[in-house]
């Protein structure tokens, strides 16, 4: 049962308290809604926010589902059934956190595994075009338009005009598993997604190929597909700048060729620190608007001094310069700097603990830092290239800004989830907690020029989303995991 608690909130200070082992700093509560019920479960994956402060969110969907559940519409519109036993959903929600529209997307498929439908990322572009991604099996209907999966899932994208009507849909995969794992728009209106190929062999192992980098034009034609082939290797976020180039990241093993277009090597490797025999490793690959190479950084786990170390790439965004800023989480020592004429180490002495980076258009490191937290999932850039990272700790006593003498933060229950600024030359600005007291988490993070942070996660349990200690905004869960989307503004 879903269930809302408030208590009236007097006028918010802009300096820091703590309280029951919450730390708040330069941001404050706007608002929040939760989604969920008794017996459906949403899932979360991506979301966006557009210039007039409407906000979008996709995921999957587990059973019937209602939206927008503070209205009771007539019309039910607000109300998703998946044909199968999981849909992807795409939702538009007013800057008031009103629903304008919800769509599902999806086929029949009764399993429940890497192939059922789900929505993995969604953008929006300058006019209010929106862009979803994701996977699909079977034969599924997008609106108007249907798709017949070739092998165990392909992957797909969507666009919708600003009304949600469906103007297109458009597929790729063979005979394994393909998916869609996130998307952008350029300034243009074209749209580039990323995703990876699964091999499934006789004996039920599976194992990535490989991952691919599309773009279509903005009516849905292909522009041109480039894939990088690499054992294990995948790609999970994507971005694109001013110019229309493109920006990939994501987990690679071994020797891997960058350079989709020639014999030309482009390789990671070595005999010195940047060796990468084994382990999980980090990259982030530049292509030009038509695909071409541009660089790659790598960070490398394993080195000589720290052989039981991984890097683990969770997300990137592009700064108004071009500039790349990469999240993700460390296990042990690892060199976060790309070039191979020096290094810099981020030494670490717990399992896991996250870092944000700075790289300039060219792929040089400006600059590197733990955020505290034990994972970063996702973050987000703002017009003033300000970087916003959102990710769980658990760990105990959680100090985000080390040095600064304020006090640490500790969870309500076994994870809470953080909120943390850092400037453009690197200075961690501030840092909320929020939390309850079960496992929550957070999927994604979005900004505006407007200054406000859209955070989209999932809690199982009673959580505080106001992250001042001296106030309180409630919502109740019992259940699932529900959805929650939280809005906070700057002070």
């Amino acid at each position: 049962m879903l269930s809302l608690r408030t208590k009236r909130r007097r006028a918010l200070r802009p300096q820091l308290e703590s309280l029951e082992g919450r730390v708040v700093l330069s941001a404050v509560f706007d608002s929040v809604i939760g989604v969920g019920n008794e017996t459906s479960a949403i899932t979360p994956s991506g979301n966006a926010m557009d210039a007039a402060g409407n906000s979008y969110v996709t995921g999957t969907l587990m059973g019937v589902m209602d939206l927008d559940p503070a209205v009771d519409r007539p019309d039910h519109s607000d109300i998703l059934t998946p044909r199968g036993k999981t849909d992807a959903f795409v939702a538009k929600y007013a800057p008031d956190n009103s629903l304008v529209w919800a769509r599902r997307m999806g086929g029949d498929n009764t399993n429940n595994d890497f192939t059922t439908d789900s929505g993995s990322g969604v953008a929006v572009d300058s006019t209010g075009n929106v862009f979803v991604t994701g996977r699909f099996n079977g034969q599924s209907d997008f609106g108007p338009f249907s798709l017949t999966s070739a092998g165990d899932s392909d992957g797909f994208v969507t666009k919708l005009d600003p009304n949600g009507s469906v103007l297109w849909a458009k597929r790729w995969g063979g005979t394994t598993r393909d998916d869609g794992a996130d998307i952008a728009v350029d300034a243009a209106g074209n749209v580039v997604t990323v995703g990876s190929t699964l091999l499934v062999n006789s004996a039920g192992g599976q194992s990535y190929t490989g991952f691919e980098v599309r773009k279509f034009s903005p009516t849905g034609a292909a522009v041109w597909n480039k894939r990088i082939d690499n054992s294990g290797g995948t790609a999970v976020s994507v971005a694109t700048d001013a110019a229309g180039n493109v920006f990939l990241g994501g987990q690679f093993y071994g020797t891997t060729d960058f350079n989709p277009d020639s014999t030309k090597t482009n390789y990671v490797t070595g005999a010195n620190k940047m060796a990468v025999n084994g382990g999980a490793n980090s990259y982030v690959l530049k292509l030009t608007a038509s695909g071409s190479f541009s660089w790659v950084a790598p960070f490398i786990a394993k080195t000589a001094e720290a052989t039981n170390s991984w890097v683990f790439f969770e997300d990137l965004a592009v700064d108004a310069g071009g500039n790349v800023f990469v999240g993700g989480f460390q296990t042990g020592q690892v060199d976060i700097n790309p070039s191979s004429s020096g290094d810099y180490r981020l030494s670490n002495s717990r399992k896991y603990n996250g870092f944000v980076a700075k790289l300039s258009s060219g792929g040089s490191l400006s600059w590197a830092s733990q955020t505290g937290g034990d994972m970063n999932q996702r973050l987000a850039v703002d017009p003033s290239g300000a970087v916003y990272v959102t990710g769980t700790f658990g760990s105990g006593p959680e100090a985000f800004t080390p040095g600064s003498g304020l006090p640490a933060a500790t969870t309500r229950g076994g994870t809470d989830v953080f909120v943390t600024k850092f400037t453009p030359t690197g200075a961690q600005d501030w840092a909320v907690t929020f939390g309850g007291t079960g496992f929550e988490n957070t999927r994604s993070i979005a900004v505006n020029a407007s200054g406000m942070i859209y955070v989209v996660g999932m809690y199982p349990a009673t959580v505080d989303f106001d992250p001042d200690p001296l106030t309180t905004y409630e919502l109740n869960n019992q259940l699932f995991n529900n959805m929650f989307l939280l809005k906070l503004r700057k002070s």
